[in-house]
């Protein structure tokens, strides 16, 4: 049996193309801050608190500051760096993570994991197309989803 390739209509294909601008055009975390609300005053003058010097996933106040709950739920310092980085995209909006846990013996019972929400499906596919690539590549050591 031979079957006929489904093509995609045009507007899917300008909705893609608009999404994909849509995700290049947003500022880098060194451009803008990625941690809305953030009014921490910068190294280097002291005074602003637009100036991004001090933005990166190792800033004190990042699992305090992406968190819904900051008091009572940061986000857990193994997954932070990975929050942090999908929050700079500015195309993904983590809602929930965990770091993993392992029991005593070091056996892992709970993997780690970010959700996020996206308003378009092509984040997510391009982020599973990457993720798939680093795991055919060997540079991580479990397939993510």
């Amino acid at each position: 049996m031979r079957l006929s390739r489904l093509e995609a209509e045009p507007e899917y294909n300008q909705a893609r193309i608009a999404d994909l601008e849509q995700l290049l055009s947003q500022p880098g975390y060194k451009e803008l801050r990625p941690c809305s609300g953030c009014n921490v005053c910068c190294n280097c003058s002291m005074k602003s608190t637009a100036c991004t010097c001090m933005c990166g996933a190792d800033c004190a106040i990042v699992p305090q500051a992406l968190s819904i709950d900051p008091e009572n739920h940061p986000i857990e310092e193994k997954i932070v760096a990975l929050v942090f980085e999908l929050n700079c995209f500015r195309v993904y909006s983590p809602y929930w993570s965990c770091e993993g846990h392992t029991f005593p013996n070091g056996d892992l019972f709970r993997i780690p994991q970010v959700w996020f929400y996206s308003r378009s499906l092509v984040y997510p596919q391009l982020l599973n197309d990457y993720l798939h690539e680093l795991y055919c590549s060997k540079k991580i050591k479990y397939m993510w989803q």
